[in-house]
C-alpha cells in the first residue's frame, strides 16, 4: 500500500531482470562477429580479389547473418523489455485487493502459485518466478502461519490462515 515499498520492489525486480541470462547479447555479439567478417570481405572484393571461393563464403556469412538476426527477433518476443512502468502496473493491479473476496484469493492463488504438493511430512510450495519452489516442514508452516496477517487474534487450534490460503492440520 506504500509508494515508496512499491518503487523499492520495482527497482529490485528490474534489477534481478537485468541480472538474468539472455542469449541476445551473445547472438548480438556473434552478428558483430560476421558483419565483420562481411565488410572485411567486402573489401577484399573491392580491391579485385573476387573469386568463385569468395562469392561462396559472402553467401555463407549473409545466410548466417540472416539466421542471427531472426534468432534475436525471435529471443526479443520471447522475452520482451519489461520497464519500470509495467511493473508498477502490475503491482497497482493487486494494490486495492479485498483478499476476503473468494475470487480475488483464487486470483492471486493463480498469479504466484504455480502448484502445491503435499506430502506425508512436508508441503512444496512451486511459486511463479524464477527458483520459485519452497518447501515447508509442517512444523515450519505451524510457525510461519500461526497467526492472521492482520495479527488480531490466533487461529483456532489445528487450523492455520493467511487471508488467501487454508491449510487442514490433522
Amino acid at each position: 500500500m506504500d509508494d515508496n515499498l512499491v518503487d523499492i520492489i520495482s527497482d529490485r525486480i528490474l534489477d534481478l531482470l537485468s541480472h538474468e541470462s539472455s542469449k541476445i547479447p551473445q547472438l548480438q555479439a556473434r552478428l558483430k562477429e560476421v558483419d565483420g567478417y562481411i565488410e572485411n570481405l567486402l573489401n577484399a572484393i573491392q580491391q579485385g580479389l573476387f573469386n568463385a571461393s569468395a562469392k561462396k563464403r559472402l553467401d555463407e556469412l549473409e545466410e548466417a547473418r540472416a539466421e542471427i538476426e531472426t534468432a534475436i527477433y525471435s529471443e526479443q518476443l520471447q522475452k520482451p523489455e519489461i520497464t519500470k512502468d509495467h511493473i508498477v502496473c502490475f503491482i497497482e493491479r493487486y494494490r486495492k485487493i479485498n483478499v476476503n473476496d473468494l475470487e480475488n484469493r483464487k486470483r492471486l492463488i493463480d498469479t504466484f502459485v504455480n502448484s502445491i504438493y503435499l506430502f506425508d511430512d512436508k508441503i512444496v510450495f512451486a511459486f511463479n518466478y524464477k527458483d520459485g519452489t519452497r518447501e515447508l516442514t509442517l512444523k515450519e508452516l505451524e510457525e510461519e502461519l500461526s497467526s492472521d496477517l492482520d495479527g488480531a487474534t490466533p487461529p483456532r487450534k489445528g487450523r492455520f490462515c493467511r487471508p488467501f490460503c487454508m491449510v487442514e492440520i490433522a
